[in-house]
């Protein structure tokens, strides 16, 4: 296998997307093919087959090696293969595990004006909602995890356990958990009338929740403490402003990142706490006003908010309809274009965005006052839940849904980069 280019390394900020060699910022996340010794790549053994109306990748990476001295001689290509469809819940996009083995989505049994969105803040209208889970790569309806006013399902870190809020006459709003190993499922009531947005902890041990009795504008995060069961109060309110507390997530096992509402103006601001700690810092504000009833609206689309090197995260932003992609170091937030409601961290640098019109790859390493380096991948409407797995030839891939031949199902692909040189 030829040797790869010499490029200058990619700084993660104050540079422009366009500079330096795109073969770098790839190198770390685009899989590599050709070496005889190297066992089938994951894309060959699933079958996958080269996707078409994609932009011409390869002709992009030699387009940013011109004039520096060097020239990309190999190809790159997106390859897909289709899994079995799943039923289409539309409540909610599906959930796949960290590993991304397992799917976990909802099936109802009614039509689909049943449930609204406005049942993720309150349970109203989810009676006929189940909870599913099955192999991302088989077919089939899976197993049946919960059945009936099911939502919000999330997975461990370690995919072992899938975590979900139920409502029901008898037990009211409790925290289910589901394992996937043994196959049993247990639910646990923790004194919370309504929950939203559980967040478990990298460890494991506790599970951040939106909640409130009466007024979701009086939202705050709680702390699931799961092996007593018991739920304690999250981070306090920014005094003389505070208002709902929404979409925790846990930046480390000791600090969480949370979004709250001024009471006043509505504008959100991100926040980071410290367990136990007394007092909150302030990240940055979303620039834009938001009420709680738009807040499940920040990652409905976004699976994977936080960076996988946690220098930023992504949020959907209702009022500009866009995709912001926020550092944690204070510096200028990223607004993709208009219309990019859904997407997942590639890698660390490069962000998949789902436009109408197809996903594409946009470089976030850097703002400046260019325009982001964006590569169109796949065609079509489809929202990526998940990328992630080994960085050895042809096994680092990207899970997507959309549209199925039967407007009751979603398809489910997945997606990988190759790369030859030649």
């Amino acid at each position: 296998m030829g040797s790869a280019p010499s490029c200058v390394p990619v700084r993660r900020r104050g540079r422009s997307p366009h500079a330096g060699c795109l073969g770098v910022v790839l190198s770390a996340c685009l899989v590599l093919a050709g070496c005889s010794a190297a066992p089938r790549p994951a894309w060959e053994r699933a079958g996958a087959q080269e996707v078409q109306g994609a932009q011409d990748l390869s002709q992009a990476l030699e387009d940013q090696s011109q004039g520096k001295g060097r020239r990309w001689s190999g190809s790159v290509a997106a390859v897909a293969a289709r899994h079995g469809d799943l039923a289409n819940g539309r409540l909610q996009l599906p959930a796949v595990s960290p590993d991304g083995l397992w799917i976990a989505y909802l099936i109802s049994a009614t039509d689909e004006t049943s449930a609204s969105p406005r049942g993720l803040l309150d349970g109203r209208g989810l009676e006929a909602v189940s909870l599913w889970v099955r192999r991302v790569d088989a077919s089939g309806p899976g197993v049946e995890v919960a059945r009936g006013g099911t939502c919000w399902p999330v997975w461990s870190a370690d995919a072992s356990t899938l975590f979900f809020i139920k409502y029901d006459a008898e037990l009211g709003c409790t925290l289910g958990r589901h394992s996937v190993a043994g196959g049993t499922t247990r639910r646990n009531g923790v004194g919370l009338r309504r929950m939203m947005m559980p967040a478990p902890s990298p460890n494991g041990s506790t599970v951040a929740v939106s909640a409130y009795g009466e007024v979701p504008d009086d939202a705050v995060v709680m702390l699931i403490d799961l092996e007593r069961g018991v739920a304690v109060p999250g981070p306090p309110p920014t005094p003389g402003a505070g208002g709902a507390q929404v979409q925790p997530r846990w930046f480390d096992d000791q600090t969480l990142l949370y979004i709250e509402l001024d009471r006043d103006s509505g504008v959100g601001t991100l926040r980071r706490w410290t367990v136990g700690g007394e007092a909150t810092a302030a990240i940055a504000d979303l620039g834009t006003p938001l009420s709680v009833y738009e807040a499940p609206a920040l990652t409905a689309g976004i699976a994977q908010a936080l960076a996988p090197d946690r220098a930023g995260v992504a949020w959907y932003l209702p009022g500009t309809d866009q995709t912001q992609v926020m550092p944690l170091d204070g510096g200028p937030a990223l607004a993709l274009d208009a219309g990019t409601r859904s997407g997942v961290w590639w890698d660390a640098r490069w962000w998949a965005a789902a436009t109408d019109q197809g996903v594409e790859l946009v470089a976030t390493d850097g703002v400046g006052d260019h325009r982001p380096l964006t590569l169109r991948l796949l065609p079509g409407r489809w929202a990526p839940l998940w990328a992630g797995g080994p960085p050895r030839p042809g096994e680092r891939s990207m899970i997507l849904v959309g549209p199925a031949e039967s407007p009751d199902e979603l398809a489910v692909m997945q997606l990988w980069l190759v790369v030859k040189e030649q």
